[in-house]
């Protein structure tokens, strides 16, 4: 670990991090606005586009809790590669299906479910491993610039993924999508291997695990206000699928132009960064 004034500047394990996420924030922001326009483009359908939308985020949803198991138990370096290669391997397989005259809605649908796991287990194993390359006491410095920096960058992102969609297409902006996820795995390389724990346990181990594991957790969080803030966090979350939905099918059916469906989730993100911001202020205000 190294501890210094500029994280980027001398530590090189950090810098290459937060690069291979830049290049994966650039894909998704590229895929994130051509895979919703691609879904309208084969069908035309607003349910089909909320079919897509929902596996987009129900699997990693779904395995969450399971998925920190091989995450602890393998290099996390290793398991952030193997996601961010599979990730532009599947997105590259849309181009080759359209290319070959064999891209369907289902094709697309199958390579949600997929994307939506990968996703999953690269974004928990980076959250694993960050703090294995950071000095203790700049901890919470390095999370602040990674998440704001990155939360950032995938705004500017969206905007490109917009105007490449309409200046070149839905088709090329995905096979630029899968080069961006690809480039993140040689910067991975330069990050050190985490050493591998226990042995992974058998699927009625798992269960039990996380069963215990999520007594054990509501049992700290009872008669607390993280059961109310837990409660507010999901029924957010659930309340802005169908905003989403919406902006989606507006862009589509009002604009028709995929940059205008940029705009709006800019605005979204925007908001809620402004929003994360503003939280962060409100006990600082408080004790003055």
């Amino acid at each position: 670990m190294i501890d210094d004034d500029s994280l980027l500047a001398t530590n090189p394990e950090f810098r290459a991090l937060w690069l291979s996420e830049v290049a994966f924030r650039f894909s998704s922001g590229l895929r994130g606005i051509a895979i919703p326009w691609l879904v309208l483009e084969l069908t035309g359908s607003p349910f089909q586009l909320g079919l897509a939308l929902a596996l987009t985020a129900a699997p990693s949803m779904l395995l969450s809790p399971f998925i920190g198991y091989p995450i602890d138990r393998y290099s996390r370096t290793r398991v952030m590669m193997i996601s961010v290669v599979a990730a532009g391997l599947l997105l590259a397989l849309l181009p080759a299906l359209s290319a070959a005259g064999q891209l369907t809605v289902l094709a697309v649908y199958g390579v949600l479910i997929v994307l939506s796991v990968v996703d999953a287990a690269y974004y928990n194993a980076r959250h694993a491993l960050l703090p294995s390359l950071v000095a203790e006491e700049r901890l919470d410095r390095a999370n602040s610039f990674f998440h704001g920096a990155t939360a950032a960058l995938s705004i500017v992102f969206l905007g490109i993924g917009g105007l490449s969609t309409d200046a070149v297409g839905i088709v090329p902006t995905l096979g630029g999508a899968a080069v961006a996820g690809l480039l993140a795995a040689p910067l991975l390389v330069r990050v050190s291997e985490s050493p591998p724990g226990e042995p992974m346990p058998g699927p009625t181990t798992m269960l039990r695990e996380v069963a215990a594991d999520v007594r054990n957790a509501l049992g700290i969080i009872r008669g607390t206000a993280v059961i109310d803030v837990l409660a507010f966090g999901i029924v957010i979350n659930v309340a802005t699928v169908p905003f989403v939905f919406l902006i989606t099918t507006i862009s589509w059916d009002v604009f028709g132009v995929a940059v205008a469906y940029a705009g709006l989730l800019i605005a979204f993100r925007v908001g809620k960064l402004a929003g994360n911001y503003a939280v962060d202020l409100v006990p600082l205000t408080r004790g003055r």
